[in-house]
């Protein structure tokens, strides 16, 4: 009887500890898919706007979605904003170079 109940008591722990570390396990990866998500939406946008500053007068479809910018100096700003987006979400080893 003794030994059945240690048994029980210790799968029940174990399973216990293995729903935490799941848990732990899976909202960590939660955050690292959203913040690679982020990362991914800015290097888009940095690669459209040099799209754009380069072409700049074949560039019309930025002009379409984004009608403020309307001279290269706007979009070499744009890119400057997302140079800094980027520096928030960079790893130490880039931001220290």
């Amino acid at each position: 009887m003794d030994t059945t109940f240690t048994v029980l008591t210790i799968l029940g722990i174990g399973t216990l500890l293995n729903s935490v570390w799941i848990y732990i396990l899976n909202k960590r990866k939660i955050k690292s898919e959203s913040n690679q998500q982020f990362k991914d939406v800015r290097y888009k946008a940095i690669i459209i706007l040099a799209y754009s500053l380069v072409y700049f007068d074949k560039s019309k479809p930025l002009q379409t979605h984004r009608p403020e910018i309307n001279s290269k100096n706007d979009i070499f700003d744009e890119l400057f904003i997302e140079w800094r987006n980027m520096m928030l979400y960079a790893g130490d080893s880039v931001i220290l170079l």
